[in-house]
Parts: structure tokens; sequence; C-alpha cells
């Protein structure tokens, strides 16, 4: 049987590597050996394969008393596929009437809104499991909001495109992430915390409703109608390998607006300029898929 001290066996599984500490700038005439990323020592009749073999038989003792010290765990490998686009849909709602119809896109917005929700994502995978290697899919082409809701609807089928397959297989993914737009009750948050809205939202956009009373308290102006920016999404956790959902977490964010000036405050449309709503947009995008994912990566 085999027996080793800790120390002794310590110093035969990294000692040899603190000699590079000791002497870096030692060469093969000094009695030393350089290999890359390792400095041994040659003494009297002690061969490389014999230090190996201590080596080796240390690092068993060592995984043997001390469980998992040796052991390295591969990174995970988390693919992130967005299909959310960039159209902007607009509600409309009023005590007259109810409708919904979509935008291809307001220029402030082209590509930002897929950008925000990859960004987000990442970062808040990174944050909660380091080390972890993330991959990020986008679209080449537009998808509807329906056939994503119909992609989201596959995925507990254990069904996903033939694109996102190949990803998985080519990059050899342990989890994927899919983004979609999603649908649900048009809920505005205002200022005090409460909710505004009638009807449902869907995707990505604004909420508008020219029949709600709205104060300011910042600059004081009442206004006529309500603007609120909101995102409803869909983030679906998958194991790469069976393809099967493991968590489901949707995104309902939506803040209302006031106007901020006499001048526009019978004309909800124009309470913020098209780079504000640009803003928005992302802002409530980055927050909801923030959350979602850390939701999703929580044991």
């Amino acid at each position: 049987m085999i027996s080793l001290t800790w120390s002794r066996a310590w110093w035969l599984a990294v000692g040899p590597r603190l000699d590079r500490r000791v002497s870096p700038q030692a060469s093969p005439k000094d009695g030393w050996y350089s290999q890359p990323h390792r400095f041994v020592r040659l003494t009297g009749v002690v061969s490389l394969r014999l230090i190996s073999r201590r080596r080796a038989l240390a690092c068993t003792s060592l995984n043997l008393f001390f469980p998992g010290i040796m052991a390295q765990t591969p990174s995970p490998r988390v693919g992130v596929f967005s299909l959310v686009g960039d159209s902007i849909e607009l509600v409309v709602a009023s005590a007259a009437k109810f409708q919904q119809e979509s935008f291809k896109s307001l220029p402030a917005v082209d590509g930002e809104l897929v950008g925000a929700s990859l960004k987000a994502a990442e970062r808040t995978i990174q944050q909660t499991l380091p080390g972890s290697e993330v991959r990020l899919y986008r679209s080449s082409t537009r998808i509807s909001l329906d056939q994503q809701h119909a992609i989201a609807v596959a995925a507990n089928q254990r069904e996903v495109p033939e694109w996102i397959s190949r990803e998985i297989r080519e990059d050899a993914l342990n989890k994927l992430i899919l983004i979609t737009r999603h649908f649900g009750r048009a809920e505005m948050r205002t200022g005090t915390s409460s909710f505004i809205g009638v009807g449902t939202a869907r995707g990505i956009g604004f909420y508008l409703d020219g029949s709600v009373r709205m104060h300011d308290e910042a600059s004081g102006v009442y206004s006529n109608g309500v603007l609120a920016p909101y995102v409803q999404l869909r983030l679906q956790l998958l194991d790469a390998g069976t393809l099967e959902v493991l968590k489901t977490y949707d995104v309902n964010e939506g803040h209302a607006l006031a106007a901020k000036e006499a001048k526009v405050a019978n004309d909800p449309w124009n309470y913020i300029d098209a780079k504000t709503k640009s803003r928005w947009l992302q802002s409530l995008v980055d927050r909801g898929v923030s959350r979602g994912v850390q939701a999703l990566l929580q044991p």
C-alpha cells in the first residue's frame, strides 16, 4: 500500500512547478530541464519518467484523501437564441375601441432590441454561472409574433427549428435559452406603483389610451391620455441534449408615462421622442431578460 503524508504528496504533485519561481532563468547546463509551463530539476539517476510516476501517484493520493481537490469540472456552454426581432406593436385602447397594429420598426430601434436581449442574457449568465461559456444567436430573417409563439409551444414538445438544432450540434451546447415574444394582460405600472390598462398586450411596443387622465408630479402638467412602453416575452431554458424544457419565465414589463409639457398634453404618442422611445424599450427588455435569466438559472 502506498502511504504518503500530506506534505510529501503536495510536494510531489506541485513542488517541481514551484522550481520555476525559484530559478526562472536556469538553463539546461545548470542542471535544469525546461518544458512548456514546467521546470523539473534533474539530479543523479532520477529520470523524468520516474518523476512523472511520482506525480501521478501523488495526485492519486490527494484525490483519495481529499475528493474533488484535483477534479476539474468542464465549464457549461450555454446558447442564447433571441428571436424577438425589432418590430414595434401599438396597442390603442379607449372607451370606444381597442385595437392593436404592428409597425415594421422605428428607425431608432433597428437592431437594438435583439441586441439588448442578448447582452442582458449574457451578462446575467456570467454573473450567475461564473466561468460559463456563452454563445449568442439571432435569426437572420424576421419571425412574426405568431411564428414565435408557435416555436415556443413546439419547444414544450421537444421540437425546435432546424437552424437551432444545427447550432446545438456544431457548438456542442449544454443548455440553451430561447427568447420569444409573448402576450399577456396589459398592466402598465404608474409612478404610484398601481397599474392601469385593459385588454391584452403582445410582444414589444407601446400601449396608448386617450381616455385616461394623467398628472406628471415633476412638471405639474395634466394630460389627457397615457403612453406606456411595454415588453411581453417568454424565456425557456432547455437541456441541449434532450430538448426538454426545464423552466419557463414570462416577462411582463410596462410603465405608464404622462406628458411633461403642456403643448403635447392632448397627444400621448408625442409625449416622448423617438430616441426616448427606443431607450425605454431597451431598458425594459434589459430588465425583463435579466430577471428572467436569473430565475431560469436558480437551482
